[in-house]
């Protein structure tokens, strides 16, 4: 389970600052039609998309309490799991005995070729 938010104001601060720097580098072409305008707009809508990364970025996440405490039973869980399976295996190899006794001795004589 996923242990942290992200808040909605921050996934809207990414995306106000966005909107705002592709309105400040379009609306000049569209409201001054046949006019030179100035590379400033590019400049505003840079400084404001990266206002929007920055504020976005600069957010800490906060953990969710009801999936850290799930989290943290499952991990629990698991340990105790891998314990019992440790010590399974464990048994195991203290009780394995392997026995190799030898028969008579043969022996295989080749065909004629």
């Amino acid at each position: 389970m996923t242990t942290h938010h992200i808040g909605r104001i921050v996934v809207g601060c990414l995306a106000a600052g966005l909107v705002v720097a592709a309105a400040a580098v379009a609306l000049p072409s569209i409201m001054a039609q046949g006019k030179d305008a100035t590379g400033a707009r590019f400049a505003v809508g840079a400084a404001v998309g990266i206002s929007g990364f920055v504020g976005f970025f600069a957010h800490k996440p906060r953990p969710i309490a009801a999936n850290v405490r799930t989290n943290a039973a499952l991990r629990d869980a698991w340990k105790k799991k891998l314990d019992q399976v440790k010590g399974e295996n464990a048994n195991r190899l203290r009780s394995i005995r392997l026995v190799v006794r030898a028969g008579p001795v043969t022996i295989a004589e080749r065909g004629s070729e």
